[in-house]
């Protein structure tokens, strides 16, 4: 998946359909996305780690190519697309960038718990009590 994919459907979630009229989201979204992987970088790691896979390492960046690929698992593109789109927007519609970003935050709370398994063990009694 492409950068480039992400910040289409970010366009889609704010319903932009003409590029041409968002000259000014093109060149703000390598430094958003950026900021959003430089943000969930941790949590990538844990995902990858709770699934058996090797997460790649990747320096903090300022800013990410848009033809270039997306840098986290693919499960983050969801919640990507949501951040970018809130902080897009955040200036020009408070309402609609807080739905988004809260919807971003949402998303993440998610990834975070699908690593977050349990299993249940015996017990030793220590102290000897019946």
């Amino acid at each position: 998946m492409t950068n480039r994919e992400i910040y289409d459907a970010a366009l889609a979630l704010l319903a932009e359909e003409q590029y041409e009229d968002c000259a000014d989201y093109e060149s703000r979204a390598p430094y958003l996305l950026a900021a959003f992987v430089n943000e969930c970088r941790e949590v990538n790691g844990f995902y990858h780690a709770a699934h058996g896979d090797q997460a790649t390492t990747q320096d903090n960046c300022v800013l990410l190519d848009l033809d270039g690929e997306f840098p986290l698992a693919g499960r983050f593109a969801s919640a990507a697309a949501s951040y970018l789109a809130a902080l897009l927007v955040e200036a020009e519609c408070e309402s609609l960038s807080d739905r988004l970003f809260a919807r971003y935050a949402d998303e993440i709370t998610r990834i975070r718990c699908e690593g977050c398994s349990g299993a249940s063990t015996s017990i030793r009694d220590v102290y000897g009590f019946d």
